[in-house]
Formats: C-alpha cells, sequence, structure tokens
C-alpha cells in the first residue's frame, strides 16, 4: 500500500493508495498502520460462514477462530441479506476486529485529514481495510468500485485430479456489518472518480478549501 502525503502542499493530509493492490497482508493496516494513525478505538463486527468439507474441519482445529456450529447458533436477530441460502452452511464465525490506537508515545495518533484511493482491483486483505475504514469513517474513500472478498479467512488450494493443475478458491461466505455479502456488495465509495491524476487532484482542492 502506498503512502502518499501533503506535506510538501503546506497542509496536512495522508493519502494512502490501495488501488492496483490486488492483495496483501491484513496484520499490516491491522497491526501497524491503524494503530498508529488512530486516535481512538476502531471496531467492526461481522459475520462468516462455511460449508462442512474436511479442509473446513481443518480450520475447527484452531481453536482462536471461536467457530461455532451453526445449528447452535441463534442468527435470527442478525440482518443477512439471502440469508435464506445459510441453510446451506455448517459453520459460523462472528469476526470482531478491533483496532486500538498505539498509546506508546504521547502523540499517538493523526489529526490530519486521511483520504483511501482504491479501484476495481482492491480485494482481499486491501478490500478488507477498505470495508474497515469505510464502517468506522476512519477516512474519506475515494476512486471506483472495488473488488470485494475481505471478509474472508483466505483461500483454500485444491488440485484437479486428472491435469494436477491447482487452483484456489474462497473458504468464507462473509457478511459486513449491515447484513451485506462483502463479495457482492463490495466497499462504497465516499467520492467517486474515475481517473487517479483527479482523485489527487480532488482530494488536495478538498483538503485546502
Amino acid at each position: 500500500m502506498d503512502n502518499v502525503t501533503g506535506a510538501n502542499l503546506g497542509f496536512e493530509k495522508e493519502i494512502f493508495d490501495a488501488a492496483d493492490k490486488l492483495r496483501g497482508n491484513i496484520e499490516y493496516w491491522q497491526r501497524f498502520l491503524m494503530p498508529k494513525l488512530s486516535k481512538n478505538p476502531k471496531q467492526v463486527v461481522n459475520h462468516m460462514f462455511f460449508k462442512d468439507s474436511p479442509k473446513t474441519r481443518l480450520l475447527l482445529q484452531d481453536n482462536t477462530l471461536n467457530m461455532e456450529n451453526l445449528s447452535n447458533v441463534d442468527i435470527t436477530g442478525i440482518r443477512l441479506d439471502h440469508g435464506e441460502d445459510i441453510k446451506d452452511f455448517a459453520f459460523h464465525i462472528k469476526d470482531t476486529i478491533t483496532i486500538n490506537p498505539d498509546e506508546s508515545k504521547r502523540d499517538n495518533g493523526y489529526e490530519g485529514k486521511i483520504f483511501l484511493l482504491v479501484d476495481e482491483d482492491v480485494f482481499s486483505a486491501a478490500e478488507g481495510f477498505a470495508y474497515f475504514v469505510k464502517n468506522t469513517e476512519f477516512a474519506t474513500i475515494v476512486g471506483t468500485k472495488t473488488g470485494g472478498d475481505g471478509i474472508t479467512l483466505g483461500v483454500i488450494n485444491s488440485v484437479f485430479l486428472n491435469s494436477g493443475l491447482v487452483f484456489t478458491c474462497t473458504n468464507t461466505l462473509g457478511y459486513d456489518p449491515t447484513g451485506q455479502i462483502n463479495e457482492e456488495n463490495p466497499t462504497t465509495l465516499d467520492i467517486e472518480i474515475a481517473a487517479y491524476r483527479q482523485s489527487i487532484e480532488i482530494i488536495e482542492n478538498m483538503v485546502k478549501n
């Protein structure tokens, strides 16, 4: 994820460029980036569902995931788009992501305006950052519609028996805090602008004014 600053322009802003970042590592934004910039705690609650399979049952061996049998979970109070499809799933995780400010320094946090640039190539870990930013109002999101698939435990790697070709697929049906499937309903924009250079110019004008 690139960082474009406005210090040389005489005003305070941070622009984080996630455009063209196909994937990445959630550890970077969860454990380093947002704790350094946040002044207050931020939290988002997602719901993840999984179908029964040998590979899914391997996940059950990780006790830190708090995965439950769906039959033991009351989801009637949770708003879920296409909730009728959940009957085909076997397991559930309530995924609470909490970001606490890094208070190791007295001047922790960032006081200026923050912008996040995105486009259709933003998905996986980069999308996870984008939708977290959107749902916590941490930054203004600028660009074009993202690719989604940011609420997931990763991908499953499998092999075609005849050809030996390896393929991957997501292992999670991930719902964001609004009850929408993130892969079908990627992060919505605050400002939709197709041209990268135009995005930078509009951000600069917004901050100056």
